[in-house]
């Protein structure tokens, strides 16, 4: 738990003793709780944008820009001590700042409710981001007046006092928000850049959709009013951009996605095509409008299974979708890209299909079992797995015991714990002994386990239906590949030439350092910040990353976290060359995920069928299937224990050994698959 920060607050207040007269407020403050019409000294003064992003030109501005339909974004009883965000009035003055920024467009777009959860948006982004500082502050200046209050435990009081809060909050939109700038400049940067972005943001999307009207009629029967928006994640890429679940008069929901969705589009023209020989159940293929550096998708909702037959066909369909997932190199499929849609898994994000291949030792991972992970179905994330090494080391020292929980087929709809990623809880929020404790990062799971009456139906209750589709699938390629017809259902030619992206750390390694940047002292001192992001280039200078090293990927990774962007890089599927936001960085993967697929596809047989059905099975800590030979051969007679015979066991155990050894620069080294989550590290 944070406790109290013992020192001055850069906040101005006024000085009056505990439960003194409320109506002595600091000079300039109009009264009252923040609310329409009031706004921190800093945001409408010319010196309130540190950082080279100036939220205003002059002073006043936000309160002439803001007008009257503001009040209802910053005002109202979502503001009460209890119910609002983390120091609510401040990112209420901001986000009603941001938004009197938006042109005339957005808003003739865009209903009121659209706009409003847009800015709800922001305030739990700047939230999320900025409390830290500011519990800071506000500790340090209960501290100074009455320490034994600072110190306090909230479950002591059954109504907390809020009066030191409320001096707090008068001394932000008195001056005290020009000092906070001053005193954490990298702060006033962020504030001012997110700002922007959101404008940014919700003007392209609102000048997308009026465009498209025409098309989303079309295509999805999306007619009339948005009613309702909502941003999918806090995290966005881009430069400030998000997903987005958009809601229209005529009942259609769609997905807006800021990015191109022709690696979707284009991976389920193919699945249907496939689809067309498998004998499993048919898979569902969801719709798609692709508009070139953007797209639309049909909205994929959870759903239970009507009954535990269609939860068979479920898993069979999953089984087949893992198979094609792997012969196409789709990467990253966790549990956020797969939903459970009533019997159908849907891979709603197929962004990362023919992902191209970085060798190992070329990646800011340990290396010496990235074979293991990479030849195999292991590489989609589909499945729940850890990799143990003989030594008790991990293959992703990034996703230690992170790997059996955010599998896409979904083995529990508990929400998922990252014990490696805390996030800031706050307790007794807005009042005087307002307290920040850090837990573990908690995500949701459940859109992606099927159930049945409300009980979930576990993967390893239904292995018998994975393995059936997943060989089926199997088969399937197998003999499209010997009868000349794999160009046929475009596997996999069809994926040519389309932008995807690359996974060159795990989205974990980002948020760690995101949840660093936003700490006082990153804030405080630019140069403290830049060293932060220089953590991720050890693995480059420790001899971890092999030559040639892709410093270029490292420099565009400081650019966007600079944002507090986690970086999106991409490439083409036939292609090796590395871009960020479009700019091609001169780093190349070392091969395309076109010639890997081909690859893959030409060299598939029913012995590395088996393999994979092992895989499978390991995953779910499943007893190995006898293999053909062993079954067919007759019981052999005891034979006498010669050193002629034990000598030939050794040998060949040796060599059994010796083949399941996974070679690296560093030696060899021996791994398991097993669905017990390591401890993190």
């Amino acid at each position: 738990m944070a406790g109290p920060v013992p020192g001055r607050s850069v906040v101005r207040t006024t000085t009056r003793p505990r439960g003194g007269d409320k109506g002595s407020v600091p000079p300039g403050v109009r009264g009252g709780r923040a609310g329409a019409g009031r706004t921190p000294a800093g945001l409408d003064t010319p010196g309130g944008g540190p950082g080279g992003e100036r939220p205003c030109e002059r002073p006043g501005e936000f309160r002439e820009r803001a007008g009257p339909n503001s009040d209802d974004a910053v005002d109202g009883d979502a503001h009460e001590h209890g119910s609002e965000l983390p120091f609510g009035e401040l990112s209420a003055a901001v986000a009603a700042f941001a938004r009197s920024r938006l042109p005339a467009e957005p808003r003739s777009v865009l209903p009121e409710a659209a706009v409003v959860a847009m800015v709800e948006w922001f305030r739990r982004r700047f939230a999320r981001r900025f409390v830290r500082i500011l519990y800071v502050e506000f500790k340090s200046f209960v501290a100074r007046h009455d320490p034994d209050l600072a110190r306090a435990d909230p479950g002591e009081f059954e109504d907390p006092p809020t009066d030191y809060y409320d001096r707090f909050v008068d001394g932000l939109f008195a001056g005290g928000f020009t000092d906070l700038c001053l005193e954490y400049p990298v702060f006033a940067r962020l504030v001012a850049t997110q700002v922007r972005q959101w404008v940014d943001h919700l003007q392209e999307f609102a000048d997308r959709l009026e465009a498209d009207r025409e098309r989303l009629a079309e295509q999805f029967g999306a007619t009339g009013q948005v009613t309702d928006l909502e941003p999918l994640a806090d995290d966005t890429h881009g430069d400030g951009r998000a997903v987005m679940r958009v809601a229209f008069e005529s009942g259609v929901t769609v997905a807006y996605k800021p990015r191109s969705v022709d690696a979707g589009a284009a991976f389920y023209r193919m699945v249907e095509a496939v689809d067309e020989f498998l004998p499993t159940p048919a898979i569902e293929t969801p719709a798609y409008l692709a508009r070139g550096e953007y797209g639309w998708m049909e909205w994929i909702e959870p759903a239970e299974c009507p009954d535990e037959a269609a939860a068979d066909r479920y898993y069979r369909r999953a089984g087949a979708l893992l198979c094609l997932a792997s012969f196409t190199e789709f990467r990253d499929s966790h549990f956020e890209n797969l939903r459970a849609a009533g019997e159908h898994p849907v891979l709603v994000d197929a962004e990362t299909v023919l992902h191209p291949f970085v060798d190992p030792d070329r990646r800011p991972r340990p290396t010496g079992t990235g074979s293991l992970v990479e030849d195999s179905v292991l590489q989609t994330l589909l499945l729940p797995y850890d990799v143990e090494t003989a030594g008790d080391g991990h293959a992703d020292g990034e996703r230690n015991g992170t790997l059996p929980v955010v599998a896409g087929i979904g083995v529990s709809a508990d929400p998922a714990v990252f014990e490696t990623v805390e996030t800031p809880t706050v307790r007794a929020v807005n009042t005087d002994v307002m307290t920040v404790d850090h837990q573990p990062a908690r995500v949701d799971r459940g859109p992606n386990v099927p159930t049945v009456d409300g009980t979930e139906l576990p993967p390893e209750d239904r292995l018998d239906a994975i393995l059936d589709g997943f060989e089926s699938a199997y088969e399937t390629v197998l003999s499209l590949r010997e009868e000349g017809r794999l160009d046929d259902v475009g596997l996999p030619a069809a994926l040519a030439g389309i932008e995807n992206r690359i996974v060159y750390r795990p989205t974990m390694a980002y948020a760690r350092v995101i949840r660093s940047l936003s700490s006082r002292d990153y804030l405080q001192d630019g140069a403290r910040f830049g060293v932060e992001m220089e953590e991720l280039a050890v693995p480059l200078c420790d001899g971890s990353v092999g030559d040639p090293r892709p410093w270029a990927l490292y420099d565009a990774e400081r650019a966007a976290l600079a944002r507090l962007d986690p970086p999106r890089f991409t490439a083409r599927t036939d292609g090796t060359e590395i871009h960020l936001d479009g700019t091609p960085l001169g780093v190349h993967a070392d091969e395309s995920g076109l010639e890997r697929s081909r690859r893959r596809i030409e060299t598939a047989d029913p012995t590395g069928l088996r393999e994979q059905l092992e895989f499978v099975r390991g995953c779910f800590e499943a007893t190995p299937a006898p293999s053909q030979a062993a079954s067919a051969r007759p019981p052999a007679e005891p034979e006498p224990a010669s050193d002629e015979a034990l000598r030939r066991e050794a040998a060949e155990v040796f060599e059994s050994v010796r083949e399941a050894a996974i070679e690296s620069d560093d030696g060899y080294d021996w791994a398991t698959i097993s669905r017990r989550p390591s401890s993190p590290g």
